[in-house]
């Protein structure tokens, strides 16, 4: 019942922030994005238990860019994958966020920013389990539609685990 409920959140969340959007995009220095950021890289597993089960995870996530509730920020909703293995067992997060994005620097194509979020974060490394987690990090715009982010997350823990990791990715902008 409680993955139910959790699910059912989350659906609601994102059909509600896609409704509130439609006509929202985001327009940084002389960059148009449509909303929809996708990023691929690993992530080094901090927690010694997680590390167990895997030193290094693949990472995968979609972020999607939202109205901002903070002035002179960027609001985002991000979905993560943190997988052992592409073969779908166990030894995965899945981190859902609420996250805002702080500029910094300016450049052509936006220049750097830092970020914060917190969320659900879906577990299945021993047994399926959800539990508040955080993420941040920082970002540079390398051009006008690609960016690498340093990222962190940091979770409650759950069957002994802790989905606490330090993370390197490469991005595009749609």
């Amino acid at each position: 019942m409680k993955n139910w409920l959790t699910a059912a959140t989350i659906a609601a969340s994102i059909g509600a922030a896609t409704l509130a959007s439609a006509q929202y995009s985001s327009s940084i220095g002389d960059v148009t994005a449509s909303g929809f950021d996708i990023r691929i890289g690993f992530a080094y597993s901090l927690d010694n238990n997680l590390r167990d089960v895997a030193n290094t995870l693949i990472g995968f996530g979609i972020d999607y860019n939202l109205p901002p509730l903070l002035k002179g920020s960027t609001t985002f909703l991000s979905g993560d994958v943190l997988a052992k293995s592409g073969s779908g067992g166990h030894g995965n997060a899945f981190p859902i966020c609420l996250n805002e994005r702080f500029s910094f620097g300016t450049s052509r194509y936006g220049g750097t920013y830092f970020f914060v979020g917190a969320g659900a974060f879906i577990t299945d490394v021993t047994s399926t389990n959800t539990v508040l987690g955080a993420r941040g990090g920082f970002g540079v715009n390398l051009g006008p539609n690609i960016f690498t982010e340093a990222t962190a997350t940091l979770s409650l823990p759950t069957n002994n685990y802790r989905i606490d990791t330090i993370g390197l990715y490469v991005g595009y902008k749609f």
